[in-house]
C-alpha cells in the first residue's frame, strides 16, 4: 500500500475514518487492488461520509476507481473528482434517480463527467421535483448529457427486468449483495443477450448493519463472497483487477469460463474455481450442436472467451463435420505457389471458425520443409523454399485475421530440419538456420497474434533445453525478431517432454520462466473421439494435468520463483488478444458456416494444385470404363493428423464420376484373394503417407504393383498425402499427387482422369 503521497496527519485521519467505516486495514481488505465500486452514497444523500472522505479512505484500500451516486443530487462530486486526481483515484460522478416504468418502481443510475455541469444540476432539479418520474424521462436526461445509464436490479425481480430494457438503457447492475449467484448469472446472461454493459454496486452507506452487508461492493466481493468483480462499466482495462488465481487461470489452456459440469469439471471447480473447459468430439454430433454449445459458453462467460483449435486444412482439421468446408492444405497451396490462394484460404477458414465462435486457430505451419521424412510435418508445410513459405504463410495469416480469428505461426524456430516426430521424442538440430526464421519474421510483419514455440533442441543456441522451455530461444523471438504478441507453448503433455522431464508442473513453470505466455496442455476443442469409458478416463487425466500445472504455477509465484510482475507481463498480452479476438455474443454471426464461395475456392485450389509426377501413357478414363480402386489402408503415424481415416472418400467420389467402380481396401497382412482385378480396364491404387510407414507395408505395396504390372493392367498410383509416396518403386506407371484425401481433392483427380482438367501443380520441394 502506497501512502508516500499523503501527510502523516492525513494518513492518521483517514486510518481512523477507515476504522469508523467498519473496515479493518490489517485484514484482507488491503488486497483490494483495482476493484471498482459503482454505487456509493455520501452524506449529501443517504450516506454517512463526505465524498472526499470516501475517496481518501478508498485510497487506503488500494482502489483505483470508484463511482459515487447520491439520490437526486450531485453535491460534492466536483470536490471528490479533484481529491481523486490528487491521490491517483478515478472518480466517476453519478446520480441515482427513482423512477416508474408501467407503474413498476425502478432505480436508474446515470454516470458521466458532464453530470457535473450546472446545466445538468438545473435540469435534474426540474425532473426530480415532479411527483412521479418516468423511466423514459430520466434516461433522456442522462443521454442529453452524454451519460451512461444503468438499471439497478437488486430491488426488482429478475423476471421483470427484461421488459424495462427500453431504448437508451446502456447496462445492468448485475452484482449486488442482495442478489444471489443464480440471479447474478441470469442478469449477466441477459446483459450479453442485449449487448449491455455490466455494473456492480452495493448501495453502501458507509456502515455495517446487523443483517445486510452495507460496505462498498468491491470490499464485499473480495472478502465476503471471495470472488473478483466481473467486467463493469469501464471494462477491465487494468490487470490489477484480476486476482493471482484468475491470472494463472488465463495462462493455462484449455480453459474458458463456462463449465461443462461433468464430474471432472465439478471436481476442478470445487477445488480451484476453474473448470476443465474442453470440448471433445465425443460431446458433439454435428455443427448445430457445436454452435449451440459455443453460444452458451459465450453467453455465460464474464470475459470474452478465446477458444482454440487446430484447423490447418489438409491433414489436420479438428472440425471435419458435414457443413464445414475442408481445404486441401498448405502443401496444396504451395504446389500452386499462388499467394492469393493462401490469403483467400486463410479468410475462408477464418470466416467459418468465426461464425461458429472459435476465434484462435493454431495455424499456419511456418516450418520450412528441409527434411521430407519428418513425419510430424509433410503436407502441413507450404514447401522447402523459405522465401516462398514466408509469402504464403503471411498471406494466410492476413486473410484469417481479417475475419476476426487470431492466427498462430508455428513451430518456432522451425521444425523443418529435424527428422523425427516432436510429439514422440525431442528432436535436435546442430545449428539454427537463418532462413528458417524468415517465415516467422514475415508472420510478425503481418501482425500475427500468436507464435507457438516448438519442442526442439537447437544445439548451438541451447544444448540443454528444448525451445519450448529455453529462454535463449524465446529471447530470439522477443528480442531479435521484436515479437510483441502472445507466445504459446506446444502441447506440454506430449510424451516426449514428460519422458525427459518427468514432471508436467515443472515443465510448465520452466516454459513460463523462459518467456511463454500461454501454457498449453491441449486446445479448447480437441479432435479426439472416444467411447464413453475412454472419454471419462481422458477427462480425468486432463483434470489431473491441469491441476498439476495450476498448482505448480501458483506455488512458483507464492515462493518468489516467478514474480507477479512477470505474470502481469503475460496477462497484458493475453488480455490485449482477448480484447481483439475474444468472442462476443453471437447475435451478428452468420448462420452459414460453409458458404458456396468457400466450397468453390477449395475446389479451385485443389484443381490448380493437382500434380502429375509421371505418366507412362496418356490417361483418359471414359465414363463406361471399368475401374478398380485399391486403397492401401494407412496406419496412424503421427498425432498431428486427422485425415488418415478418411481415405475411403475415393469410392464415393469415383462413383459420382464413373459408371463401373469396384473398391477394395487392403492391408499388409491381407491375403491376395481380395484382388479381383481381371476385368478392370484401369486400376487406381491410392496410398496415404506410405513412405513414412514400415518396410512391411512398403514392400506389400511394391508387391501388389509388380503383380498388376505382370498382367499388363493400366495402373495409376495416387498419393493422397505426401508426394514422397510416388518415389516408391521404379515401375513405369502413372503417378499423381493430390495432397489430401478430402473430397475436393478426389474430385480434382476424377476430373483429371476424365480429361477435363490439366495438371498444373508442382511439388514445392525436390523429390528425391
Amino acid at each position: 500500500m502506497k501512502i508516500s503521497s499523503l501527510t502523516k496527519e492525513e494518513a492518521l485521519h483517514d486510518y481512523e475514518l477507515f476504522v469508523r467505516m467498519g473496515l479493518n486495514l490489517e485484514s484482507d481488505y488491503q488486497k483490494n487492488t483495482g476493484c471498482i465500486d459503482m454505487h456509493l452514497h455520501t452524506n449529501h444523500g443517504k450516506g454517512k461520509y463526505s465524498p472526499t472522505e470516501i475517496v481518501k479512505a478508498s485510497r487506503f484500500l488500494g482502489l483505483e476507481v470508484i463511482g459515487i451516486t447520491d439520490r437526486n443530487n450531485i453535491n460534492g462530486l466536483s470536490e471528490a473528482v479533484k481529491t481523486g486526481e490528487r491521490y491517483g483515484i478515478k472518480v466517476i460522478p453519478g446520480v441515482e434517480i427513482l423512477t416508474l416504468f408501467q407503474n413498476l418502481p425502478i432505480c436508474l443510475l446515470g454516470y458521466g463527467q458532464n453530470l457535473l455541469t450546472s446545466n445538468f444540476s438545473y435540469d435534474l432539479n426540474i425532473l426530480t421535483n415532479k411527483e412521479e418520474i418516468q423511466l423514459e424521462n430520466a434516461v433522456d436526461l442522462i443521454k442529453k448529457y452524454n451519460g451512461v445509464t444503468i438499471l439497478v436490479c437488486s430491488d426488482i425481480s429478475v423476471e421483470k427486468i427484461e421488459r424495462t430494457l427500453i431504448k437508451g438503457i446502456d447496462g445492468l447492475e448485475v452484482i449486488h449483495p442482495n442478489l444471489d449467484k443464480t440471479q447474478q448469472d441470469i442478469l449477466k446472461k441477459l446483459s450479453r443477450r442485449f449487448n449491455l454493459l455490466m455494473s456492480g454496486g452495493s448501495d453502501s452507506k458507509g456502515q455495517i448493519e446487523s443483517k445486510n452487508i452495507r460496505v462498498p461492493y468491491s470490499f464485499f466481493v473480495r472478502t465476503i463472497l471471495g470472488i473478483k468483480q466481473v467486467p463493469i462499466l469501464e471494462g477491465i482495462d487494468d490487470i490489477s483487477e484480476l486476482s493471482l488465481e484468475e491470472k494463472i487461470g488465463l495462462i493455462i489452456k484449455p480453459g474458458f469460463e463456462w463449465p461443462l459440469l461433468d464430474v471432472e469439471d465439478k471436481r476442478l471447480i470445487q477445488n480451484f474455481g476453474v473448470g476443465l473447459n474442453k470440448i471433445n468430439k465425443d460431446r458433439i454430433q454435428n455443427l448445430e450442436e457445436l454452435e449451440f454449445k459455443i453460444k452458451k459458453i459465450v453467453e455465460l462467460s464474464s470475459i470474452p472467451p478465446l477458444l482454440t483449435i487446430n484447423q490447418e486444412g489438409g491433414r489436420l482439421n479438428t472440425i471435419d463435420m458435414s457443413g464445414f468446408t475442408l481445404f486441401p492444405g498448405n502443401m496444396s497451396i504451395g504446389a500452386t505457389n499462388n499467394k492469393k490462394f493462401a490469403y483467400l484460404t486463410g479468410r475462408a477458414i477464418g470466416k467459418q471458425l468465426f461464425n461458429l465462435g472459435i476465434t484462435w486457430n493454431f495455424a499456419p505451419v511456418c516450418d520450412v520443409l528441409h527434411n521430407t521424412v519428418n513425419p510430424s510435418l509433410g503436407t502441413r508445410c507450404f514447401g522447402s523454399e523459405a522465401t516462398e513459405v514466408a509469402v504464403l504463410a503471411s498471406e494466410f495469416i492476413r486473410g484469417m485475421q481479417e475475419e476476426g480469428v487470431a492466427a498462430t505461426a508455428k513451430h518456432f524456430p522451425g521444425l523443418g530440419p529435424s527428422n523425427s516426430d516432436s510429439h514422440e521424442e525431442i528432436p535436435s538440430i546442430k545449428k539454427l538456420n537463418r532462413e528458417d526464421l524468415l517465415p516467422f519474421e514475415a508472420a510478425i510483419n503481418a501482425n500475427v497474434a500468436a507464435v507457438m514455440v516448438a519442442n526442439l533442441k537447437i544445439i548451438d543456441v541451447d544444448p540443454e533445453f528444448p525451445a519450448v522451455i529455453s529462454k535463449k530461444v524465446i529471447d530470439i523471438l522477443r528480442e531479435t525478431l521484436k515479437f510483441k504478441g502472445v507466445i504459446v507453448t506446444e502441447n506440454l503433455s506430449i510424451p516426449a517432454l514428460i519422458k525427459e522431464f518427468k514432471n508436467l508442473g515443472e515443465v510448465a513453470v520452466r516454459a513460463f520462466e523462459a518467456g511463454a505466455d500461454i501454457i498449453m496442455i491441449d486446445p479448447d476443442f480437441s479432435k479426439e473421439k472416444y467411447d464413453l469409458r475412454a472419454m471419462q478416463k481422458g477427462n480425468s487425466n486432463s483434470v489431473n494435468k491441469k491441476i498439476e500445472v495450476y498448482e505448480a504455477l501458483l506455488e512458483s509465484v507464492l515462493s518468489g520463483r516467478i514474480s507477479e510482475e512477470r505474470i502481469n507481463e503475460s496477462i497484458r498480452r493475453i488480455w490485449n488478444m482477448r480484447e481483439r479476438y475474444g468472442v462476443k455474443p453471437l447475435i451478428q454471426r452468420s448462420s452459414m458456416i460453409a458458404e458456396k464461395e468457400h466450397i468453390e475456392l477449395a475446389q479451385i485450389v485443389s484443381d490448380e494444385s493437382l500434380t502429375l509426377i509421371k505418366n507412362s501413357k496418356d490417361i483418359l478414363i471414359k465414363p463406361d470404363d471399368k475401374i478398380l480402386l485399391i486403397n492401401l489402408v494407412p496406419q496412424k503415424l503421427t498425432r498431428a493428423d486427422s485425415s488418415w481415416k478418411i481415405t475411403n472418400n475415393m469410392f464415393v467420389m469415383f462413383q459420382e464420376h464413373f459408371s463401373h467402380v469396384n473398391y477394395i481396401e487392403i492391408k499388409a497382412d491381407d491375403c491376395e484373394t481380395k484382388l479381383q482385378y481381371q476385368s478392370a480396364d484401369y486400376i487406381v491404387v491410392s496410398t496415404y503417407n506410405l513412405s513414412q510407414s514400415n518396410n512391411d507395408e512398403i514392400n506389400y505395396f511394391l508387391h501388389i504393383i509388380s503383380k498388376l504390372k505382370k498382367h499388363r493392367k493400366q495402373i495409376v498410383h495416387v498419393a493422397l498425402g505426401d508426394p514422397q509416396d510416388t518415389l516408391l518403386g521404379k515401375d513405369d506407371i502413372a503417378r499423381i499427387v493430390i495432397y489430401s484425401p478430402h473430397k475436393v481433392s478426389i474430385k480434382s483427380l476424377c476430373e483429371f482422369l476424365s480429361g477435363n482438367l490439366k495438371a498444373k501443380g508442382q511439388v514445392p520441394f525436390t523429390l528425391e
